[in-house]
């Protein structure tokens, strides 16, 4: 799931349903068990796996748009380099005056960051890293402004209101 750079409008990509079953039970902790929204997949805004190479490093950055303004990130560790080799994983928030905050990363145990906020991560190890990202807003997205794509459909959202989708060539 994907929300244009505003966090106005939010997409449904078709590969999202091939992990529903899946993400279900960690979008119900976090978002209706934790922060206690009934229909949770109403306050998601954005919504993906994020993979982090062995031996790589995300450089110091602040996210921008409205979906970090008016929404929350939360990261699921799912997959950690073991114990052993984990001692070069690091993910690190700046603080205004330039000192830094390690972040604690525990594999199956969600945290919440302000990613406006300076940040770095740094994956020292032999394995790779995986994680959910999921941005929602604390207020319910309307209906009007989520859409759902179908296989070969493509979303054309910038400077646009409201979502055109369009159907994509075969050949693509």
């Amino acid at each position: 799931m994907f929300s244009d750079f505003a966090g106005n409008l939010v997409f449904k990509f078709p590969f999202f349903d091939k992990y529903h079953e899946m993400l279900a039970p960690v979008l119900k902790d976090i978002l209706k068990d934790h922060f206690g929204f009934a229909n949770p997949m109403k306050h998601i805004l954005r919504l993906q796996f994020a993979c982090m190479n062995p031996k790589s490093s995300i450089l110091k950055h602040a996210d921008h748009g409205g979906w970090v303004q008016n929404g929350h990130r939360i990261h699921v560790p799912v997959v950690l380099p073991s114990r052993e080799k984990s001692e070069g994983l690091r993910f690190v928030m700046i603080n205004g005056n330039g000192g830094e905050t390690e972040v604690s990363i525990k594999e199956g145990v969600f945290f919440e960051i302000n990613n406006a906020i300076p940040h770095r991560v740094i994956n020292d190890a032999t394995s790779w890293r995986v994680h959910i990202l999921l941005d929602f807003s604390e207020e319910p997205v309307p209906s009007s402004r989520r859409f759902a794509l179908e296989p070969n459909q493509e979303c054309v959202y910038h400077d646009l209101e409201s979502c055109t989708v369009t159907k994509m060539a075969a050949s693509r």
